[in-house]
C-alpha cells in the first residue's frame, strides 16, 4: 500500500477545486468572511484525511501482525495496564484498566463520526459568534 498523497500546495487540480466548491457551497448562505470559509473546509478536510491515514496505517500494521484490528486493540490495552506506572501517569493507567479495548465498538464508524462531530461543534459555534 502506497502512502498518503503529498499535499504541495493549495488545492489547483479539478477534483480538489471540486471539493473547495462543494464546501463553500455548504457554506454559502453563512454569516462568515471567506477566510473563516476556507478554515472551515480546511478543518473539515484535515479530520477526514487524518481519519483515512490513521485507518490505513492501523490496518497495514494489523496486517503486518497476523492479526484483526480488535486484537490489536486488545493486546494495546493489556499490554498498557501491565506497563503503566499508575504513579507517574494516573490519568492513562485507569484508562488502560478501563474495558474500552476488550470489545469492538458497535459501530465502527464511531470515532471518526464523534470527531467530525466535534469539528462540525465548533463550526457552529464560530457561525453562532459571527452572527451576533
Amino acid at each position: 500500500m502506497a502512502g498518503p498523497a503529498a499535499v504541495a500546495g493549495p488545492p489547483r487540480g479539478p477534483n480538489a477545486i471540486g471539493w473547495m466548491d462543494a464546501g463553500l457551497r455548504c457554506l454559502r448562505d453563512m454569516d462568515l468572511d471567506w477566510a473563516a470559509k476556507v478554515g472551515v473546509i480546511t478543518v473539515v478536510s484535515g479530520h477526514v484525511r487524518q481519519a483515512f491515514v490513521l485507518a490505513s496505517e492501523l490496518e497495514v500494521g494489523s496486517r503486518a501482525a497476523g492479526l484483526e484490528q480488535t486484537q490489536v486493540e486488545q493486546n494495546y490495552g493489556r499490554d498498557l495496564v501491565e506497563l503503566v506506572d499508575p504513579a507517574r501517569f494516573p490519568d492513562a493507567a485507569r484508562l488502560f484498566a478501563a474495558d474500552i479495548w476488550e470489545a469492538p465498538p458497535e459501530d465502527p464508524d464511531a470515532d471518526f463520526t464523534f470527531g467530525l462531530e466535534l469539528v462540525l461543534d465548533g463550526v457552529a459555534a464560530a457561525i453562532g459568534r459571527a452572527r451576533s
